[in-house]
Protein backbone atom coordinates (compact mmCIF):
# COMPACT_ATOMS: atom_id res chain seq x y z
CA UNK A 1 0.00 0.00 0.00
CA UNK A 2 1.29 3.40 -0.96
CA UNK A 3 1.59 5.59 2.32
CA UNK A 4 2.28 9.16 0.52
CA UNK A 5 3.63 10.58 -2.81
CA UNK A 6 6.23 13.53 -2.73
CA UNK A 7 5.72 15.05 -5.71
CA UNK A 8 8.40 17.58 -8.11
CA UNK A 9 6.23 19.79 -10.42
CA UNK A 10 8.87 19.72 -12.97
CA UNK A 11 9.61 16.64 -14.71
CA UNK A 12 11.06 15.00 -17.98
CA UNK A 13 7.82 13.60 -19.97
CA UNK A 14 5.26 14.46 -17.44
CA UNK A 15 5.01 17.23 -15.40
CA UNK A 16 3.18 17.78 -11.69
CA UNK A 17 0.50 18.52 -13.09
CA UNK A 18 -0.43 15.59 -15.23
CA UNK A 19 0.11 13.50 -12.47
CA UNK A 20 -1.93 15.15 -10.13
CA UNK A 21 -4.56 15.31 -13.14
CA UNK A 22 -3.71 11.32 -13.61
CA UNK A 23 -4.44 10.35 -9.57
CA UNK A 24 -6.89 12.07 -9.53
CA UNK A 25 -9.38 10.53 -11.63
CA UNK A 26 -8.16 7.06 -10.70
CA UNK A 27 -10.66 6.33 -7.81
CA UNK A 28 -7.89 3.30 -6.44
CA UNK A 29 -5.43 6.33 -6.42
CA UNK A 30 -7.17 9.43 -6.04
CA UNK A 31 -6.98 9.03 -1.93
CA UNK A 32 -3.39 8.84 -1.54
CA UNK A 33 -1.38 12.20 0.10
CA UNK A 34 0.72 13.94 -2.12
CA UNK A 35 3.29 16.69 -1.09
CA UNK A 36 4.27 18.97 -3.64
CA UNK A 37 7.89 20.04 -3.40
CA UNK A 38 8.84 22.51 -6.20
CA UNK A 39 11.48 25.31 -6.72
CA UNK A 40 8.17 27.49 -8.21
CA UNK A 41 7.09 28.59 -4.87
CA UNK A 42 4.60 31.41 -7.10
CA UNK A 43 1.23 31.47 -5.11
CA UNK A 44 -0.55 30.26 -8.58
CA UNK A 45 1.28 27.16 -8.91
CA UNK A 46 0.77 26.53 -5.22
CA UNK A 47 -2.91 27.26 -5.61
CA UNK A 48 -2.95 25.24 -8.85
CA UNK A 49 -1.28 21.97 -7.27
CA UNK A 50 -4.34 21.99 -4.28
CA UNK A 51 -6.92 22.41 -6.22
CA UNK A 52 -5.89 19.16 -9.02
CA UNK A 53 -5.50 17.08 -5.31
CA UNK A 54 -2.21 18.10 -3.69
CA UNK A 55 -2.48 18.13 0.17
CA UNK A 56 0.49 19.81 1.04
CA UNK A 57 3.30 22.39 -0.95
CA UNK A 58 6.65 23.02 0.10
CA UNK A 59 9.10 24.81 -1.57
CA UNK A 60 12.59 23.97 -2.25
CA UNK A 61 15.19 23.82 -0.83
CA UNK A 62 13.28 22.38 2.27
CA UNK A 63 15.10 20.73 4.78
CA UNK A 64 14.43 16.97 4.86
CA UNK A 65 13.51 17.04 8.93
CA UNK A 66 11.03 19.49 8.08
CA UNK A 67 9.83 17.39 5.48
CA UNK A 68 9.51 14.25 7.13
CA UNK A 69 7.19 15.54 9.62
CA UNK A 70 5.30 17.02 7.30
CA UNK A 71 4.85 13.47 5.50
CA UNK A 72 4.55 11.68 9.00
CA UNK A 73 1.35 14.04 9.84
CA UNK A 74 0.26 13.74 6.54
CA UNK A 75 0.16 10.16 6.88
CA UNK A 76 -0.84 9.60 9.88
CA UNK A 77 -4.34 11.52 9.26
CA UNK A 78 -4.64 9.40 5.92
CA UNK A 79 -3.92 6.34 8.16
CA UNK A 80 -6.72 7.43 10.52
CA UNK A 81 -9.42 8.00 7.33
CA UNK A 82 -8.95 4.78 6.37
CA UNK A 83 -9.50 3.65 9.48
CA UNK A 84 -12.39 5.73 10.34
CA UNK A 85 -13.89 4.42 6.82
CA UNK A 86 -13.63 0.97 7.68
CA UNK A 87 -15.76 1.42 10.68
CA UNK A 88 -17.89 3.69 9.71
CA UNK A 89 -18.78 2.60 5.70
CA UNK A 90 -20.42 -0.86 4.57
CA UNK A 91 -18.31 -3.06 3.41
CA UNK A 92 -19.96 -3.79 0.33
CA UNK A 93 -21.33 -0.37 -1.15
CA UNK A 94 -19.20 2.18 0.69
CA UNK A 95 -21.78 3.79 1.75
CA UNK A 96 -22.18 4.65 5.45
CA UNK A 97 -23.29 1.85 7.72
CA UNK A 98 -26.34 2.53 9.60
CA UNK A 99 -24.82 3.30 13.04
CA UNK A 100 -22.58 6.27 10.86
CA UNK A 101 -26.06 7.27 9.47
CA UNK A 102 -27.79 7.10 12.77
CA UNK A 103 -25.18 9.46 14.43
CA UNK A 104 -24.80 11.83 11.77
CA UNK A 105 -28.23 12.34 10.75
CA UNK A 106 -28.89 13.10 14.74
CA UNK A 107 -25.89 15.71 14.50
CA UNK A 108 -27.97 17.24 11.39
CA UNK A 109 -31.29 17.74 13.07
CA UNK A 110 -29.96 18.78 15.88
CA UNK A 111 -27.73 21.64 14.29
CA UNK A 112 -30.18 22.65 11.34
CA UNK A 113 -33.56 22.53 13.87
CA UNK A 114 -35.35 25.35 11.21
CA UNK A 115 -34.91 23.24 8.32
CA UNK A 116 -37.32 20.86 6.94
CA UNK A 117 -35.91 17.21 6.33
CA UNK A 118 -37.63 13.73 4.95
CA UNK A 119 -36.35 10.68 5.66
CA UNK A 120 -36.35 7.96 2.66
CA UNK A 121 -36.07 4.21 2.77
CA UNK A 122 -35.83 2.25 -0.54
CA UNK A 123 -36.64 -1.61 -0.12
CA UNK A 124 -35.21 -3.89 -3.59
CA UNK A 125 -38.55 -5.68 -3.88
CA UNK A 126 -38.29 -9.52 -4.25
CA UNK A 127 -34.68 -9.21 -3.52
CA UNK A 128 -34.20 -13.00 -2.29
CA UNK A 129 -35.59 -14.19 -5.43
CA UNK A 130 -32.30 -12.29 -7.41
CA UNK A 131 -29.66 -13.90 -4.96
CA UNK A 132 -31.52 -17.60 -5.50
CA UNK A 133 -32.17 -16.94 -9.22
CA UNK A 134 -28.47 -15.45 -10.02
CA UNK A 135 -26.52 -16.05 -7.18
CA UNK A 136 -25.06 -14.17 -4.56
CA UNK A 137 -22.40 -12.47 -6.41
CA UNK A 138 -24.77 -11.46 -8.50
CA UNK A 139 -26.92 -10.15 -5.73
CA UNK A 140 -24.21 -8.03 -4.61
CA UNK A 141 -23.55 -6.24 -7.82
CA UNK A 142 -27.38 -5.18 -8.06
CA UNK A 143 -26.78 -3.72 -4.24
CA UNK A 144 -24.09 -1.99 -5.41
CA UNK A 145 -25.67 -0.24 -8.47
CA UNK A 146 -28.61 0.75 -6.38
CA UNK A 147 -26.06 2.20 -4.04
CA UNK A 148 -24.12 4.20 -6.39
CA UNK A 149 -27.56 5.38 -8.22
CA UNK A 150 -28.99 6.33 -4.96
CA UNK A 151 -26.18 8.43 -3.87
CA UNK A 152 -25.61 10.25 -6.69
CA UNK A 153 -29.45 11.40 -6.87
CA UNK A 154 -28.97 11.99 -3.00
CA UNK A 155 -25.87 13.67 -2.97
CA UNK A 156 -27.07 16.38 -5.70
CA UNK A 157 -29.56 17.32 -3.06
CA UNK A 158 -26.97 17.55 -0.35
CA UNK A 159 -28.33 14.79 1.67
CA UNK A 160 -26.59 11.52 3.13
CA UNK A 161 -27.40 7.88 2.44
CA UNK A 162 -26.80 4.35 3.98
CA UNK A 163 -27.02 0.83 3.99
CA UNK A 164 -29.83 0.17 6.59
CA UNK A 165 -29.76 -4.01 6.24
CA UNK A 166 -29.35 -6.73 3.40
CA UNK A 167 -31.80 -4.63 0.98
CA UNK A 168 -32.86 -1.33 3.11
CA UNK A 169 -31.39 2.00 1.90
CA UNK A 170 -32.04 5.02 3.86
CA UNK A 171 -31.71 8.72 3.00
CA UNK A 172 -31.94 11.61 4.68
CA UNK A 173 -32.87 14.91 2.57
CA UNK A 174 -32.98 18.97 3.70
CA UNK A 175 -36.19 19.30 2.45
CA UNK A 176 -40.04 18.72 2.57
CA UNK A 177 -40.63 16.32 -0.83
CA UNK A 178 -43.29 17.49 -2.92
CA UNK A 179 -45.43 14.89 -4.71
CA UNK A 180 -43.33 16.01 -7.92
CA UNK A 181 -40.03 16.24 -6.38
CA UNK A 182 -40.49 12.65 -4.77
CA UNK A 183 -41.57 11.68 -8.49
CA UNK A 184 -38.57 12.97 -10.31
CA UNK A 185 -36.27 10.67 -7.43
CA UNK A 186 -38.51 7.69 -8.81
CA UNK A 187 -38.62 7.91 -11.88
CA UNK A 188 -34.56 8.59 -12.30
CA UNK A 189 -33.67 5.31 -10.25
CA UNK A 190 -36.23 3.44 -12.05
CA UNK A 191 -35.17 4.64 -15.09
CA UNK A 192 -31.31 3.55 -14.18
CA UNK A 193 -32.89 0.40 -12.98
CA UNK A 194 -34.72 -0.32 -16.43
CA UNK A 195 -31.02 -0.61 -17.76
CA UNK A 196 -29.65 -3.23 -15.03
CA UNK A 197 -28.56 -6.03 -17.27
CA UNK A 198 -30.26 -8.56 -15.52
CA UNK A 199 -33.32 -11.00 -17.23
CA UNK A 200 -35.51 -10.04 -13.80
CA UNK A 201 -37.43 -6.94 -13.14
CA UNK A 202 -36.10 -4.79 -10.54
CA UNK A 203 -38.15 -2.27 -8.32
CA UNK A 204 -38.02 -0.20 -5.21
CA UNK A 205 -40.33 0.39 -2.58
CA UNK A 206 -40.10 3.66 -1.21
CA UNK A 207 -40.74 4.68 2.43
CA UNK A 208 -41.21 8.28 2.81
CA UNK A 209 -41.16 9.99 6.56
CA UNK A 210 -41.49 13.34 6.83
CA UNK A 211 -39.64 14.50 9.87
CA UNK A 212 -41.85 16.67 12.21
CA UNK A 213 -41.05 15.73 15.79
CA UNK A 214 -37.82 15.62 16.51
CA UNK A 215 -37.73 14.41 19.82
CA UNK A 216 -37.90 10.70 17.94
CA UNK A 217 -34.58 8.73 17.74
CA UNK A 218 -33.66 8.85 13.97
CA UNK A 219 -34.05 4.91 14.42
CA UNK A 220 -37.20 5.06 15.58
CA UNK A 221 -37.73 7.38 12.29
CA UNK A 222 -36.36 4.28 10.17
CA UNK A 223 -38.49 1.96 11.36
CA UNK A 224 -41.37 4.31 10.74
CA UNK A 225 -40.15 4.78 7.31
CA UNK A 226 -39.76 1.27 6.75
CA UNK A 227 -43.22 0.28 7.76
CA UNK A 228 -44.26 2.70 5.05
CA UNK A 229 -42.06 1.01 2.16
CA UNK A 230 -43.46 -2.28 3.51
CA UNK A 231 -47.27 -1.26 3.34
CA UNK A 232 -46.41 -0.35 -0.53
CA UNK A 233 -44.79 -3.98 -1.45
CA UNK A 234 -47.27 -6.31 -3.35
CA UNK A 235 -49.09 -2.84 -4.98
CA UNK A 236 -47.67 -3.04 -8.28
CA UNK A 237 -49.00 0.99 -9.32
CA UNK A 238 -47.41 1.48 -5.28
CA UNK A 239 -43.57 2.60 -5.62
CA UNK A 240 -44.03 4.69 -2.83
CA UNK A 241 -46.21 5.28 0.65
CA UNK A 242 -45.95 8.06 3.48
CA UNK A 243 -45.81 7.14 6.71
CA UNK A 244 -48.81 7.49 9.55
CA UNK A 245 -49.61 6.57 12.35
CA UNK A 246 -52.52 4.10 10.65
CA UNK A 247 -49.66 1.98 9.43
CA UNK A 248 -48.01 1.79 12.43
CA UNK A 249 -51.17 0.81 14.36
CA UNK A 250 -52.24 -1.66 11.70
CA UNK A 251 -49.07 -3.41 11.71
CA UNK A 252 -48.91 -3.68 15.53
CA UNK A 253 -52.33 -5.09 15.34
CA UNK A 254 -51.06 -7.31 12.32
CA UNK A 255 -47.94 -8.56 15.05
CA UNK A 256 -50.33 -8.88 17.91
CA UNK A 257 -52.47 -11.90 15.83
CA UNK A 258 -49.02 -13.30 14.83
CA UNK A 259 -47.55 -13.72 18.41
CA UNK A 260 -51.16 -15.01 19.95
CA UNK A 261 -51.78 -17.19 17.12
CA UNK A 262 -50.24 -20.39 18.95
CA UNK A 263 -51.72 -19.01 22.24
CA UNK A 264 -55.67 -19.32 20.27
CA UNK A 265 -54.43 -22.93 19.29
CA UNK A 266 -54.07 -24.12 22.39
CA UNK A 267 -56.66 -22.52 24.02
CA UNK A 268 -59.20 -23.48 21.78
CA UNK A 269 -60.32 -20.08 20.46
CA UNK A 270 -60.86 -21.19 17.05
CA UNK A 271 -64.30 -21.84 16.49
CA UNK A 272 -65.58 -23.95 13.68
CA UNK A 273 -69.10 -22.94 12.05
CA UNK A 274 -71.13 -25.04 9.53
CA UNK A 275 -72.58 -23.14 6.54
CA UNK A 276 -75.18 -25.72 4.97
CA UNK A 277 -75.37 -26.32 1.40
CA UNK A 278 -78.76 -27.41 0.07
CA UNK A 279 -79.44 -29.79 -2.81
CA UNK A 280 -81.69 -27.61 -5.44
CA UNK A 281 -83.10 -30.96 -6.52
CA UNK A 282 -84.51 -32.36 -3.48
CA UNK A 283 -84.46 -28.44 -1.35
CA UNK A 284 -82.75 -30.39 1.61
CA UNK A 285 -80.40 -29.79 3.46
CA UNK A 286 -76.86 -32.07 1.15
CA UNK A 287 -74.21 -30.53 3.34
CA UNK A 288 -71.79 -28.08 5.25
CA UNK A 289 -68.91 -25.61 4.90
CA UNK A 290 -66.70 -25.60 7.89
CA UNK A 291 -66.06 -21.84 8.21
CA UNK A 292 -63.12 -21.27 11.07
CA UNK A 293 -63.16 -17.76 12.90
CA UNK A 294 -61.22 -16.48 15.77
CA UNK A 295 -62.49 -15.01 19.08
CA UNK A 296 -59.60 -13.13 20.60
CA UNK A 297 -59.77 -12.29 23.53
CA UNK A 298 -58.58 -8.53 23.42
CA UNK A 299 -59.06 -8.03 19.53
CA UNK A 300 -62.83 -9.60 19.59
CA UNK A 301 -64.28 -11.41 16.73
CA UNK A 302 -61.57 -12.07 13.14
CA UNK A 303 -62.40 -13.32 10.12
CA UNK A 304 -60.16 -15.43 8.23
CA UNK A 305 -59.10 -12.84 6.29
CA UNK A 306 -57.46 -11.38 9.13
CA UNK A 307 -55.20 -14.07 10.47
CA UNK A 308 -54.38 -16.29 7.44
CA UNK A 309 -52.06 -14.42 5.40
CA UNK A 310 -49.81 -14.29 8.59
CA UNK A 311 -50.41 -18.28 9.62
CA UNK A 312 -47.32 -21.02 8.14
CA UNK A 313 -47.88 -24.37 7.57
CA UNK A 314 -47.31 -25.27 11.02
CA UNK A 315 -50.18 -22.98 12.14
CA UNK A 316 -52.15 -24.38 9.57
CA UNK A 317 -51.91 -27.80 10.53
CA UNK A 318 -52.60 -26.69 14.41
CA UNK A 319 -55.78 -25.45 12.87
CA UNK A 320 -56.80 -28.12 11.21
CA UNK A 321 -56.25 -30.23 14.16
CA UNK A 322 -58.61 -28.07 15.48
CA UNK A 323 -61.22 -28.27 13.14
CA UNK A 324 -60.69 -32.37 12.86
CA UNK A 325 -62.65 -32.29 16.57
CA UNK A 326 -65.92 -31.65 14.37
CA UNK A 327 -67.88 -34.74 15.21
CA UNK A 328 -71.59 -34.95 13.62
CA UNK A 329 -74.13 -34.41 16.27
CA UNK A 330 -77.86 -35.56 16.18
CA UNK A 331 -79.55 -32.78 15.45
CA UNK A 332 -81.82 -33.25 12.40
CA UNK A 333 -82.81 -36.85 11.71
CA UNK A 334 -86.00 -36.73 9.38
CA UNK A 335 -86.20 -36.33 5.89
CA UNK A 336 -81.89 -37.25 5.37
CA UNK A 337 -82.80 -40.61 4.48
CA UNK A 338 -82.96 -40.55 0.79
CA UNK A 339 -79.46 -38.78 0.93
CA UNK A 340 -77.32 -40.77 -0.65
CA UNK A 341 -74.03 -38.57 -0.02
CA UNK A 342 -73.42 -35.72 2.50
CA UNK A 343 -70.26 -33.19 1.81
CA UNK A 344 -68.40 -31.41 4.19
CA UNK A 345 -66.49 -28.79 2.63
CA UNK A 346 -63.08 -27.58 4.03
CA UNK A 347 -61.53 -24.43 2.75
CA UNK A 348 -57.98 -23.70 2.67
CA UNK A 349 -55.83 -21.49 0.99
CA UNK A 350 -55.03 -22.38 -2.59
CA UNK A 351 -51.20 -21.64 -2.39
CA UNK A 352 -51.17 -24.21 0.85
CA UNK A 353 -53.71 -27.35 -0.25
CA UNK A 354 -50.74 -28.04 -2.65
CA UNK A 355 -47.95 -28.29 -0.01
CA UNK A 356 -47.17 -32.10 0.01
CA UNK A 357 -46.85 -32.85 3.05
CA UNK A 358 -49.97 -31.47 3.85
CA UNK A 359 -52.28 -32.84 1.40
CA UNK A 360 -50.40 -36.26 1.34
CA UNK A 361 -49.89 -37.11 5.36
CA UNK A 362 -52.56 -34.58 7.47
CA UNK A 363 -55.42 -34.37 5.19
CA UNK A 364 -56.03 -37.98 4.89
CA UNK A 365 -55.69 -38.32 8.60
CA UNK A 366 -58.09 -35.26 9.26
CA UNK A 367 -60.88 -36.84 7.06
CA UNK A 368 -60.77 -40.09 8.90
CA UNK A 369 -60.81 -38.74 11.99
CA UNK A 370 -63.93 -36.99 10.92
CA UNK A 371 -65.47 -40.33 9.98
CA UNK A 372 -65.13 -39.79 6.50
CA UNK A 373 -64.20 -42.85 3.81
CA UNK A 374 -61.93 -42.74 0.89
CA UNK A 375 -63.94 -43.67 -2.53
CA UNK A 376 -62.01 -43.28 -5.41
CA UNK A 377 -60.43 -39.87 -5.60
CA UNK A 378 -62.80 -38.22 -3.08
CA UNK A 379 -63.54 -38.30 0.73
CA UNK A 380 -67.44 -38.69 1.65
CA UNK A 381 -69.04 -39.69 4.64
CA UNK A 382 -70.52 -43.27 4.87
CA UNK A 383 -74.06 -42.55 5.74
CA UNK A 384 -75.78 -39.20 5.65
CA UNK A 385 -74.78 -37.32 8.81
CA UNK A 386 -76.57 -35.11 11.13
CA UNK A 387 -75.38 -31.98 11.35
CA UNK A 388 -75.44 -29.59 14.54
CA UNK A 389 -75.42 -26.11 12.09
CA UNK A 390 -74.60 -22.67 13.81
CA UNK A 391 -75.42 -19.52 11.63
CA UNK A 392 -71.96 -17.42 11.42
Amino acid sequence: MISAVLLDLVMPVMDGYDVLNTLSADPALSSIPIIVASQMDKEENEGKALELGARDFIVKPYNPSVLRKHLDNLIELYESNIYLNRIERDPLTKLYNKETFYRRATDILEKDSKLDYTLLVADIERFKLVNDSFGRSEGDRLLCYIAEQLDQAVSARSGICARLSADHFVTLLPETLSENAFSKIVSITEEHLSHYPLNMKISLKFGVYPITDREIPVEGMCDRAILAADNAKGQYHCVYTYYDDSIRTRMLREQKIIDSMKTALLEEQFLVYLQPKYDLESERIAGAEALVRWEHPELGFLSPNEFIPFSNPMVLLLKWTAISGIKPVPLFQTGYEKAKNMFLFLLMSRGRIFIRPISRRFLPVLLKNMGFVQVSSTWRLPKPPTLKIQSS
